[in-house]
């Protein structure tokens, strides 16, 4: 499982929006076992957070193919923290 926290730049809040939506939409679509869902914070300044399942490290792949985040768009690096599941 991975979260990234996405802070963005004072007026393109909406431009980040968009692409985090269009990423997560063709995820849900067309990578199967893969999940994406994106949160916005309720609190200002704006934050949204996106919550990632992979079934395997080869399902990290793909994200390649949405390529960096434009320049500017945000106010902190992005930075993913990666979790696994504690079992007995």
């Amino acid at each position: 499982m991975v979260i990234v926290r996405f802070h963005p730049t004072a007026g393109r809040e909406d431009e980040l929006l968009g692409r985090l939506a269009k990423l997560r939409d063709y995820v849900n679509a067309n990578v199967q076992g893969v999940t994406y869902r994106l949160y916005r914070a309720k609190s200002e300044p704006v934050m949204f957070l996106l919550y990632e399942t992979f079934p395997s490290q080869a399902a990290l792949a793909f994200q390649k193919e949405a390529g960096p985040i434009p320049q500017g768009i945000v106010t902190r690096p992005v930075e993913p923290e990666r979790f696994r599941e504690v079992t007995p």
